[in-house]
């Protein structure tokens, strides 16, 4: 069995260290290959850098009560439990997620509103 707490730990540094490379690539490394401009996600940085860290602890948190929902006897409350934590979890994810989705949504409206017809002829 493992230990919910040792769960809590590792999920939180694991979700920590994804949220910190999706950070660094949609708000550093992209802008700075000029697939869009900083300047169009700049308004985003400070939410982001708020949701992420609060997503990963959201995210660990469910993790130790999917883990502890298997000392529970009765099987409907551990059904109950587990179920209970992914759809919490889900609103984690958003939050660790929130600078990949931001930066699909702006890459997404950049390729829909470019004129490709006349951009390598110019």
């Amino acid at each position: 069995m493992y230990n919910p707490d040792e769960v809590f730990r590792k999920d939180v540094q694991l979700a920590l260290f994804t949220w910190g490379i999706l950070e660094l690539a949609c708000f550093v490394i992209i802008p700075f290959t000029g697939a869009y401009a900083f300047a169009q996600v700049a308004d985003w940085l400070w939410p982001s850098l708020v949701l992420g860290p609060v997503g990963a602890v959201v995210v660990a948190f469910c993790s130790k009560l999917t883990v502890a929902a298997n000392n529970l006897r009765d099987p409907k409350q551990k059904k109950a439990q587990r179920q209970i934590a992914q759809v919490i979890s889900f609103f984690g994810f958003l939050g660790l997620a929130l600078p990949l989705i931001l930066a699909g949504w702006v890459f997404g409206r950049e390729i829909l509103t470019t004129d490709w017809q006349n951009k390598f002829t110019n």
